[in-house]
């Protein structure tokens, strides 16, 4: 092996100069794009929050929404606060709204370039009205029969006592959708024999005690055989106790199927 095939053979690679490494300036390019984004999208004043919409419910509900989403919208990042539209979680706040304001049933929430945050809500409908034993504290109901709000009588709504259900608290289940159609079923009954009810008793039973205007009350009991009850009343009022001779009722039982009894 002479001298020139050695000195090839060892011959050392030259190093590139920082200032000529194209990967580093591809990183920093990364970096700095990446940087320029996160300033966009959210310390950019531009984008930040300065207007909320609020539909589909009454003010005093708007003012607290507001609040909700403007205290959402108040962020840190890295210990530097930012309030930028395209911070806020929606599902976050949806999730808020509905547990803070029990009277609202659906949230929808949509971000609308560059600085408003609209909210659109659904606000649950009263069907009953679920009173404590005394009668001191009575609550609206929805179709769900979830209680949702403190509510003063009026004296024309479908009133409900359950004494096994004391205990319910705001946003709870209180009532089934069943139970509240059996309550709607009697009602039109009751107003097409010309009757007004004053209020329903559901008992620990199985047994609904419908309570008529006039004093006398009605017993159902709530089992397969409810339509056939609901049947048996409606010829009851038509062929044997009809409307001057109820003013002297104390009850009509009909739990014990075809056999009726009243008083």
């Amino acid at each position: 092996m002479n001298k020139k095939q050695l000195r090839r053979k060892h011959k050392v690679k030259k190093k590139i100069p920082i200032w000529k490494n194209h990967i580093l300036y591809t990183i920093l390019l990364l970096i700095t794009v990446f940087l320029f984004l996160i300033y966009s999208f959210f310390f950019n004043s531009f984008l930040s929050i300065n207007n909320i919409i609020v539909e589909g419910s009454e003010r005093n509900i708007q003012d607290k929404i507001e609040n909700i989403v403007s205290e959402n919208s108040q962020k840190l990042f890295f210990s530097f606060p930012i309030n930028s539209i395209f911070a806020i979680s929606p599902s976050v706040i949806k999730k808020e709204i509905k547990s803070e304001i029990i009277k609202i049933e659906e949230v929808s929430l949509k971000r609308i370039f560059p600085n408003t945050i609209k909210v659109v809500v659904q606000e649950r409908d009263s069907v009953a009205i679920w009173c404590k034993v005394d009668r001191r504290m009575c609550y609206n109901i929805d179709k769900k029969g979830v209680v949702y709000e403190e509510v003063q009588l009026k004296g024309d709504e479908v009133v409900f006592f359950k004494s096994s259900a004391e205990d319910t608290a705001l946003g709870e289940n209180i009532i089934s959708k069943d139970e509240i159609k059996v309550m709607f079923d009697i009602s039109l009954t009751m107003k097409n024999n010309d009757e007004i009810i004053s209020f329903f008793n559901f008992t620990n039973r199985s047994v609904l005690e419908v309570f008529m205007f006039n004093g006398w009350k009605v017993y159902f009991l709530l089992d397969n055989s409810f339509e056939r009850q609901l049947e048996n009343i409606d010829i009851i009022f038509k062929q044997e106790v009809k409307n001057d001779q109820r003013k002297d009722l104390d009850y009509i039982d009909m739990r014990y199927g075809d056999r009726i009894y009243y008083k």
